[in-house]
């Protein structure tokens, strides 16, 4: 299991057809990654990604540095799964 992050263009997409995936900063009712992430990174205001960094660092320190794993092997994700906005956009499609 893991995330991929980048930067790179990927056009039209019939899984990306909103602005704002984010219920919550859409103005709608959700938070539930806010409930969700064990250190508190997570606020209506956004995210406190040193807190988040933090508790990246120290489960590689427990879980990735003793398998010999590379130290960019970062594991959390808390925040991510089981979300409404997992999967698909969770707000009503044009």
């Amino acid at each position: 299991m893991g995330s991929l992050l980048t930067d790179l263009d990927l056009g039209d997409h019939p899984l990306v057809t909103a602005d704002e995936l984010c219920l919550l900063k859409a103005g709608e009712k959700c938070g539930k990654c806010i409930k969700t992430c064990p250190v508190g990174a997570l606020s209506e205001s956004g995210m406190d990604r040193a807190v988040c960094y933090a508790r990246l660092q120290e489960n590689y320190q427990l879980l990735m540095e003793p398998d010999g794993l590379p130290e960019s092997t970062e594991v959390c994700a808390k925040c991510q799964v089981g979300m409404p906005c997992s999967i698909k956009s969770p707000l009503p499609i044009d």
